[in-house]
């Protein structure tokens, strides 16, 4: 797309998308990226992408408190849980989501 608005990400990702790269992006991006998405990965590099991903969690979040009881829900991610999210969401492999964080891979 050309467009890095949160809503259109946003309704990419309610869609069931699990890539999103703009127009822009380099051939060796989007050709690693069409390779990742085929290998089950999914991968949201705009700058929007980790506000649409965390809007979409939220959504659900809502829409489950909504039909579940208190006592059924999930626990809510963890601080360090939303970091690794957000790299996951640019779309970054294990090792370098290790990097940036400071942890080990198998974390």
């Amino acid at each position: 797309t050309t467009f890095d608005v949160q809503d259109y990400v946003f309704d990419g990702i309610r869609a069931g998308a699990v890539g999103y790269l703009l127009k822009d992006t380099d051939t060796k991006e989007l050709l690693d990226g069409i390779r990742w998405v085929n290998q089950g990965q999914a991968i949201y590099r705009t700058a929007m992408a980790s506000k649409a991903l965390a809007q979409a969690i939220s959504e659900d979040r809502n829409n489950e408190q909504n039909d579940t009881k208190p006592s059924d829900l999930p626990e809510p991610l963890t601080e360090r849980e939303t970091d690794v999210l957000q790299q996951m969401a640019y779309g970054r492999r294990n090792s370098e989501i290790a990097d940036i964080l400071h942890i080990s891979q198998g974390t």
